[in-house]
């Protein structure tokens, strides 16, 4: 299962669903400059025209404004992806949160 974990709050809902039976599971955390999202998005959009009316540099920047960085206390299996791109623009950058991923038996790429 793939869920979005940009927040405290999700996160803790997340946490509130498992923390009985504690499965398996990863915090991906994606380290990348904000700027290469917005590229990324720009990309998309022309390789993917549907999603031009939803996938925007104005929805990013919503969406981006509520991202929270996930700490050690939160208690998730906590993985850090840095990308080749890591300080390559701005070294204040806001890092980038994807996912919570529930592990059962198998990894998922």
């Amino acid at each position: 299962m793939d869920f979005p974990a940009n927040t405290i709050s999700q996160r803790e809902w997340f946490k509130s669903i498992f923390s009985e039976v504690e499965p398996p599971h990863q915090l991906m955390y994606i380290d990348i400059p904000n700027e290469i999202c917005r590229d990324q998005i720009e990309k998309r959009r022309t390789e993917q025209p549907e999603r031009k009316t939803t996938d925007t540099t104005e929805m990013f920047a919503h969406v981006a404004k509520y991202f929270a960085e996930p700490a050690d206390e939160e208690g998730f299996n906590l993985v850090i992806m840095v990308t080749k791109h890591r300080n390559a623009i701005n070294p204040d950058r806001k890092k980038r949160l994807f996912s919570l991923f529930f592990v059962s038996g198998h990894r998922r790429c």
